[in-house]
């Protein structure tokens, strides 16, 4: 719902209105936001003060807290993007890289995952997750990027911020298909640092660094053949290999 409201369906004066209201986490009558505004901003903030009466108070004092704050930085990288659009700016490709692995829905799934973890997540690991560790970057990275290889054709045929692929042929001067190679290469190097990650001491369960893991796996499949995660039809097949016809083991 956030990511089609920035991308595609609010203009950029209502995602100011919109990005103030969720800053403040309360909306008020001066932010005149839009019916279908209103829908989505008390849809995000019921959803996230329904976890913090959820928690337990004395064990989990500042957990929704974590959650809440991820959200906020995924909504902030969406506004950085509307704003690049509306000002017509093509970002270079660090400079994107830098906001789209804050605007990776990925670290919200994270943390909402850890939620679910009472067990094995304490607070300490959502500190540890606030650090936006290697692992981490290293897990929106390639989300991101095999997203854009897949999707930035289709994107570009309508009003749309500049994807890796564009930054990257605009800032080096090079075609689509030199750029996608380089942005693979980004992606291989991003699989190494994971891999890297997972081999040595971390300061968290090797249960919690699965989940990243298997977080990063989900990008792959989502983006090995086309935009699967856009036209999910394309994912029977293996949606129906992992839960309808498994290997058994």
């Amino acid at each position: 719902m956030l990511d089609d409201t920035y991308d595609a369906y609010a203009t950029f004066e209502e995602l100011q209105r919109l990005t103030d209201a969720f800053e403040r986490w309360e909306m008020n009558d001066e932010d005149q936001l839009s019916d279908y505004l209103k829908v989505v901003f008390n849809s995000v903030r019921t959803l996230f003060d329904e976890f913090d009466k959820e928690m337990d108070p004395e064990r989990w004092p500042h957990i929704a807290c974590y959650a809440r704050e991820t959200v906020m930085e995924l909504i902030r990288s969406y506004f950085q993007e509307a704003k690049w659009l509306n000002a017509g700016y093509v970002p270079t490709f660090e400079e994107y890289l830098d906001n789209t692995r804050k605007s990776s829905v990925l670290n919200l799934i994270t943390t909402i995952s850890f939620i679910g973890m009472e067990g094995v997540a304490d607070e300490m690991a959502f500190i540890w997750l606030q650090s936006f560790p290697k692992i981490q970057r290293s897990m929106d990275t390639i989300g991101r990027l095999l997203d854009d290889i897949r999707s930035h054709e289709l994107e570009q045929t309508r009003v749309h911020v500049a994807s890796g692929v564009e930054c990257y042929m605009k800032e080096y001067g090079v075609m689509r298909e030199e750029a996608v190679e380089a942005i693979r290469g980004a992606i291989s190097d991003s699989w190494k640092d994971v891999n890297e990650e997972l081999l040595r001491p971390t300061a968290v369960s090797m249960h919690l660094l699965t989940r990243i893991l298997n977080l990063t796996r989900g990008s792959e499949i989502s983006y090995h053949h086309a935009d699967d995660y856009t036209n999910l039809i394309f994912m029977k097949h293996e949606i129906s290999a992992a839960y309808v016809d498994p290997i058994p083991i």
